[in-house]
């Protein structure tokens, strides 16, 4: 006979926790859905940048911080075919050879030419954009 928890008295079972730990994670998952579907709703409204924070007030008086990013990564392989034709204090790369996203996106403003011939190598994908809510201070 193996061992049970038996429970003590006016103390929920297991199966009673567990319910409710079920019911409770389908209500989150339900919330964030929903949270999702605002949030897209929200953002061709705010104020934005391609890369960086926006802030847009609402005219109840919220805050609205809209951050948004892009993911970036480098093929190894064109970027030696690359490198060579990029002077040294302009390839936006760290020692490790990680990006160095500042120093891209400085060469990216700055020195288009240059940029060009490392974007060979760059594939950049969106990064999930961020959205922050908060009351005025008046607590509307």
């Amino acid at each position: 006979m193996g061992l049970r928890s038996v429970p003590q008295h006016n103390q929920p079972s297991v199966d009673a926790l567990a319910d409710q730990w079920l019911m409770l994670k389908e209500v989150i998952r339900q919330n964030q859905e929903a949270l999702l579907k605002v949030e897209r709703s929200l953002i061709p409204l705010l104020k934005s940048r391609e890369d960086g924070s926006a802030t847009t007030r609402t005219p109840m008086g919220k805050r609205i911080v809209l951050k948004q990013k892009n993911n970036y990564k480098i093929d190894g392989t064109k970027l030696l075919k690359v490198r060579d034709q990029i002077p040294e204090n302009l390839l936006p790369l760290k020692v490790k050879e990680l990006l160095d996203e500042k120093h891209l996106k400085y060469i990216r403003n700055n020195e288009p030419e240059t940029y060009a011939i490392f974007a060979q190598a760059l594939t950049a994908t969106p990064a999930k954009p961020n959205v922050t809510v908060e009351a005025n201070d008046d607590g509307i």
